[in-house]
């Protein structure tokens, strides 16, 4: 909303907020600063616009931490990455460690999820840098396929209210592509619950871990993945089909 109206000068507060929040949101803040840089016209207002924006999200970021900071040591957002469950990062540590360590396990997995991931997102940043400088090219459909990769790659612990961060640009995406691959994402993501939680303590207490992941991830990931290429393979859609897949 800020970045579309006259209220720029609040982009870099309201991603402040939001990241002092919850971290994730940090992944999308360069689209946003570069829709304010490429609405500049000269060079010199594009340094100063870039060069403003860094200096307040840096000195809003120690405001808002330096009363909470707990410490390098002690920070809860070192502690996600030791561990992975119902996602397919964790399908991957689980597949490589009868081969190798849990520790080894997980660093590969980290090097190769997090490889291809920094793989789209530069490919999505170069999209924005290059195509039209609007709102929907630079920011909405590069912030949605980052978050929805962000997903499938490598976050390693799934939930279900994960979702919430690709839902609300799919939202503005509608009728498009993003709309119905995050529908059928959120129908799946929900399924995660009555897959981890119900039928795995009912009836699949037997499944090894392994197993278990292989048929949840199948679903809960592998069918919104199918969408996207359904689409991206239909000829009558292929104005939108850049979203996702390409």
């Amino acid at each position: 909303y800020f970045a579309a109206s006259d209220r720029r000068w609040l982009v870099t507060p309201a991603l402040m907020l939001s990241i002092s929040t919850k971290f994730v949101p940090v992944v999308v803040v360069p689209f946003f600063w570069l829709y304010l840089i490429r609405l500049e016209t000269s060079w010199r207002r594009r340094l100063l616009v870039a060069a403003g924006n860094l200096a307040l999200a840096v000195g809003l970021g120690v405001l808002l931490m330096a009363p909470v900071w707990p410490g390098w040591e002690d920070w809860a957002v070192r502690d996600l990455g030791q561990g992975a469950g119902k996602s397919p990062f964790a399908l991957l540590v689980l597949f490589l460690r009868p081969w190798l360590t849990t520790n080894v396990a997980f660093d590969v997995s980290r090097t190769l999820m997090g490889g291809i991931f920094l793989l789209i997102y530069l490919w999505l940043a170069w999209r924005a840098l290059t195509g039209p400088p609007t709102l929907t090219n630079v920011v909405l459909v590069p912030s949605f396929g980052i978050f929805f990769w962000y997903l499938m790659l490598p976050n390693q612990q799934f939930h279900a209210w994960y979702l919430l961060w690709p839902m609300a640009i799919a939202v503005l995406l509608m009728p498009m592509l993003a709309f119905t691959q995050i529908f059928v994402f959120g129908l799946t993501a929900l399924l995660s619950i009555t897959l981890y939680e119900t039928l795995r303590v009912w009836w699949w207490d037997t499944l090894t871990p392994l197993v278990l992941h292989v048929i949840a991830v199948s679903l809960v990931f592998g069918l919104p993945l199918l969408v996207g290429l359904y689409y991206r393979t239909r000829k009558d859609r292929s104005h939108d089909s850049h979203l996702l897949v390409s």
